[in-house]
């Protein structure tokens, strides 16, 4: 700041010798100068020979601006006199009107292209040299330094204006410019480079050595062109950009427009913090892009323009061991701390990027102290993706305690929980990733009746693992268009893996039947949709539960393919009277007369019959004041309506 104040002493030195020469050029007394021109002027104007000047001071003395902007923006001794020119206005208003008398026209209040080269020019000759220097590729207008008014009848009589981005810069001013907050997000510079910043990245191997080469030459001082990288293989390029400015020690600007108009000046702006520039392939389709000068550049994803260039760097998604150590890094950060295990927990579950972490625990900043378990679960659901069009949320209500089924079909279920649980362990940790290319995640089929609990224990298992859950009918997702129910099932299991859910599939038997011989194109087209969905399943990574009532439909292939098929069967009499136990909640007012045991023994009902007779006895009970024995009997003849069969007037007797 000094070394510009006293370049602006210099100006004004310089402004006071132009002032007398102009005095002594130009004829004294007329109170009306500058407002019109006489014939006395016009005869003067007429004399003075071409290229010839009133007056003319020469250039500043010493260095005008920061070595840092001469250097980024390879300016000439002149371009950097014409920004301290344009700044003066911009520090001191007297300057106004020192350049309307200079002018000659008070009313031309800014330094124009023609003032600038009378000013700081000594001859014609210089003149002509640096008027080069407001070409459209000079670096004054091809970084936006400057601004050319429209107005003006030649390009000599076009006014200078500092860019605003650039003022602030010179002013010390630290946030973004007004005009430019709109469009970018800006995350100032540690105190420090953090050189343990790239130790949080999974970076694919070779990759590290690699990296850090390229953001020595980003510390060069003596380089002047900047450094672009282009992030590929993850979708949490932000966070790799963020930490990348840590291991800098620099701050990031994050672009989030490519309005043309706004492009250059973002570019700017970072390059006078000697800021890291991140541009999503989202908003990076303007061509302005190619101009940037900020000393590293970064680009999210592929398929940009081969001129913007770059080197490119292939990341890894995170692994559970890496989303652990960027979510403690991150609550730490947000000065919160969480239990070990819940943060292992919440980084196996959720398989979000870093970016989501990051954001996960910002909406965890206004808690202070221990961070529970819930609290992480529930911020880590709230950034997964969205459901599928074809799918409803089911919501995980119900425990194991509300489940009744023998042990032989409890025991896959408990086992498939640790399946999930343990799934880092094996695949990370062990190594058992590196030996399989597919089959990482975890699909089971659940076969039997209707109303055995097929779906209750989908619930039950999403709630134990603390994971959201969807339904799918995949009688809705088969199309008669060819293409399309790949393509439905291919977003299904896209958006399950993103949004980290349990997917179950009911009706399965309705897609995955046996596969037929090819009788015709209907045929060969229902046997590609299976195929497809072969090797959909064997490439996801998420979990799946497959419903049938039909298991013998299904196609062998898919059961070879299931880590678990499990069998519900039709509940006997001991099953029956512990879902009649549990399915009337604490408070409901039953009656003691009602005998669960007979009632178990007498009606052969699923689990989902019981449920819905259980519901229809307590709606019609209220005007009695309990739940009694008539009230479950006529729900049960309603349920008996509805399966196609008649309560007989001597089962009714015994019930």
């Amino acid at each position: 700041m000094s070394a510009l104040v006293q370049a602006l002493g210099r100006l004004n030195q310089l402004v006071a010798a132009a002032v007398a020469r102009a005095q002594e050029a130009m004829p004294e007394g007329d109170r009306y100068r500058g407002l019109y021109v006489n014939e006395v002027e016009v005869e003067r104007l007429l004399a003075r020979p071409v290229g010839e000047v009133p007056f003319s001071a020469g250039r500043l003395a010493g260095d005008s601006l920061p070595a840092s902007i001469v250097s980024r923006f390879q300016l000439s001794p002149f371009d950097a006199d014409v920004l301290v020119l344009a700044l003066a206005q911009e520090v001191d208003l007297r300057y106004e009107r020192l350049f309307g008398y200079l002018h000659d026209d008070v009313t031309r209040r800014q330094p124009t292209v023609g003032l600038a080269l009378m000013l700081l020019c000594g001859t014609p000759e210089e003149r002509i040299v640096a008027r080069r220097s407001f070409d459209p590729d000079g670096p004054l207008l091809r970084h936006h330094l400057v601004e050319l008014s429209k107005e003006g009848t030649s390009e000599l009589s076009r006014s200078l204006r500092l860019d605003r981005a650039l003022l602030g810069h010179l002013l010390g001013q630290q946030g973004l410019d007004e005009e430019l907050a709109p469009y970018a997000e800006l995350v100032q510079a540690p105190m420090a480079a953090d050189g343990g910043a790239l130790d949080l990245l999974p970076l694919q191997t070779g990759e590290r050595p690699r990296l850090e080469r390229l953001l020595e030459r980003i510390q060069d001082a003596e380089r002047r062109s900047p450094v672009t990288l282009r992030l590929a293989g993850t979708s949490s390029p932000r966070a790799y950009a963020a930490a990348i400015a840590r291991a800098l020690g620099a701050p990031l600007v994050v672009a989030q427009s490519a309005d043309p108009r706004v492009v250059p000046r973002l570019a700017l702006d970072a390059a006078l913090r000697g800021a890291v520039l991140f541009v999503d392939r989202a908003v990076a389709a303007a061509p302005a892009w190619g101009r940037v000068q900020a000393p590293c550049f970064l680009l999210a994803g592929a398929g940009f323009a081969p001129s913007l260039g770059g080197e490119r760097v292939t990341l890894d998604e995170p692994k559970s061991s890496e989303r652990r150590r960027w979510w403690q890094s991150c609550l730490a950060a947000q000065g919160l701390r969480a239990e070990e295990e819940d943060v292992a927990l919440v980084s196996g579950r959720f398989r979000i990027g870093l970016d989501a972490i990051e954001r996960a625990t910002a909406q965890l900043a206004a808690d202070t102290g221990l961070v529970t378990r819930v609290d992480l679960f529930a911020t880590a659901r709230r950034e997964c993706g969205d459901l599928p069009a074809l799918a409803e949320a089911v919501p995980t209500r119900r425990g194991w305690d509300d489940l009744v089924l023998p042990d032989a079909a409890l025991a896959p279920l408990k086992e498939l929980c640790q399946r999930v649980e343990q799934r880092d362990r094996v695949l990370e940790r062990w190594g058992f990733e590196q030996k399989l290319s597919t089959g990482l995640g975890t699909c089971a089929l659940f076969a039997g009746p209707s109303g055995t609990g097929k779906t209750m224990a989908a619930e039950v298992i999403a709630g134990a693992l603390g994971l959201p859950m969807f339904r799918v009918s995949l009688a809705k997702v088969v199309s008669k268009y060819i293409g399309e129910t790949e393509k439905n099932l291919d977003a299904i299991f896209d958006a399950a893996e993103a949004a980290n859910a349990v997917a179950f599939f009911d009706e399965a038997d309705a897609l995955f039947g046996k596969r037929s011989g090819v009788r015709d194109s209907h045929d060969r087209y229902a046997n590609l949709e299976i195929s497809f969905l072969l090797q959909r399943m064997e490439s996801y990574s998420g979990v799946a539960i497959l419903a049938t009532n039909l298991l013998q439909n299904v196609d062998a292939a898919f059961t070879r393919r299931l880590a678990f098929t499990v069998s519900f069967p039709f509940p006997g009499a001991a099953e029956r009277q512990a879902i009649w136990q549990r399915v009337f909640p604490e408070a409901a007012p039953l009656h003691e007369e009602v005998d669960f045991g007979r009632l178990a023994q007498i009606h052969k009902l699923s689990g989902g019959s019981i449920r819905n007779a259980a519901l229809a006895a307590a709606y019609v009970a209220p005007s009695t004041g309990s739940i009694r024995a008539a009230h479950v009997e006529h729900a049960i003849e309603r349920e008996y309506h509805k399966l196609g069969l008649r309560m007989t007037d001597a089962l009714r007797a015994t019930a």
